[in-house]
């Protein structure tokens, strides 16, 4: 069966920033479609949205979930479901699929090293695969970085990770570990911190300083409702049984320890560091906001609602973050929404607007210059038949995006 994905390049100038949403003739038309390609371009997804992403599109099969630019930015990396996916920006063209060993990629997780000769990228079992760089460009796996089984038995999962300014260290969440891992490159030794419950990313605001957002929330004490996750108790809320809890924590890495916690939105998950780092942001895929933590203080100062119009029921799930290189605007991803809100930062953290992009865009990230900015959409524009032989067979193969914006 052939898989079938999509990347998707935007171009900014062309665009103007306007809120996604459907007229009111064609909301009361969408029963009468069909789910897949429109006449008019648009394509109806299952979850009755029309999609209308904006600008170019590159086929490749998956499901990604994460981004990475070399140094010198000749090269996109992107974290998939099954593969690293290797792609030329130049000409968008995908140079090479290398298929993951020993299952696939994990919901975060991809960097290039300082030189851009290794890939690093988390895998959703037990470690982080690594991938070389050839002279001639291709890609080859070599010895991974294998972490330990956690308490509760099963695989760590390990998430969105960082490396060091030295480029020495390697800080990694393990999600079922409830622990950060930090790993000297030199020699693979790994030590662990503990943090809350389910951490997802790392944001290194120093060589001493760091913060994991948790998933999970914080741990449980005595008198809290919880119920078991994945080995994990889980602090909840009694009337609704879900997740009440959702923390960042603040981690001294000299003394190799959590020295606070953080009391955010509910499922945080990625973060981002304004440009002097004075500020912390966090999507909160649960609450449908942007925490933002004062990094001198670790306060929460203010929560940056995201939904389209304030009435709107919840369900917005931002889950990724890019940051604008002069800190003017701030970029999150609205997987639900299906769309990039636009938060002018230098006016008041009022929504600019909404870039329409494919189903459930999960990644973005920026270039250096910030002229150019990457978004990968998970479930790119839902399944396709591509079976000639079987027209009513669906292969659930996706088609994914990334996006390309010229500021």
């Amino acid at each position: 069966m052939k898989q079938i994905s999509y990347l998707i390049f935007i171009t900014l100038i062309t665009l103007s920033l306007s809120q996604c949403g459907l007229e009111t003739e064609q909301k009361n038309t969408l029963s009468n479609l069909q789910v897949g390609s429109q006449p008019d371009g648009s394509i109806l997804v299952p979850t009755n949205q029309l999609l209308r992403p904006a600008g170019f599109q590159i086929l490749f099969p998956g499901r990604p979930v994460d981004l990475a630019l070399s140094p010198d930015e000749k090269w996109l990396a992107v974290l998939n479901k099954n593969s690293l996916d290797l792609i030329r920006v130049l000409d968008r063209t995908i140079m090479q699929t290398l298929s993951m060993k020993g299952g696939g990629g994990s919901f975060n997780g991809i960097a290039f090293s300082a030189d851009g000769k290794q890939i690093y990228m988390s895998q959703a079992r037990d470690k982080i695969s690594i991938a070389q760089i050839g002279k001639d460009n291709i890609l080859s796996w070599i010895e991974p970085i294998k972490f330990q089984q956690p308490e509760i038995g099963g695989h760590p999962v390990p998430g969105g990770f960082a490396i060091n300014e030295n480029g020495d260290k390697l800080f990694v969440p393990l999600s079922r570990s409830n622990s950060l891992a930090v790993v000297g490159l030199a020699n693979n030794s790994i030590s662990e911190i503990p943090v809350g419950i389910s951490p997802y990313e790392v944001a290194l605001l120093s060589s001493r300083k760091a913060y994991v957002s948790n998933w999970g929330g914080r741990r449980p004490v005595e008198g809290d409702s919880t119920y078991p996750s994945s080995g994990s108790e889980v602090v909840i809320d009694n009337e609704t049984g879900i997740a009440s809890s959702g923390t960042v924590s603040v981690i001294d890495l000299e003394l190799s320890r959590q020295v606070g916690s953080i009391e955010v939105g509910l499922h945080p998950g990625a973060m981002v560091l304004s440009p002097d780092k004075s500020l912390l942001y966090v999507a909160c895929a649960n609450s449908d906001v942007v925490s933002v933590i004062d990094t001198k203080t670790d306060a929460v100062v203010e929560e940056i609602s995201v939904r389209m119009e304030k009435d709107l029921p919840f369900g917005s799930a931002p889950n990724a973050l890019a940051i604008s290189h002069d800190g003017k605007q701030l970029f999150v991803a609205n997987g639900t929404d299906n769309a990039l809100c636009v938060i002018q930062l230098d006016n008041n953290n009022e929504i600019a607007g909404f870039i329409p992009t494919g189903w459930y865009p999960g990644g973005v990230i920026m270039d250096k210059e910030g002229k150019v900015l990457f978004i990968a959409n998970t479930k790119g524009i839902g399944s396709r038949n591509t079976r000639s032989d079987r027209p009513g067979y669906n292969t659930h193969q996706h088609m994914k995006y990334l996006y390309y914006f010229d500021a």
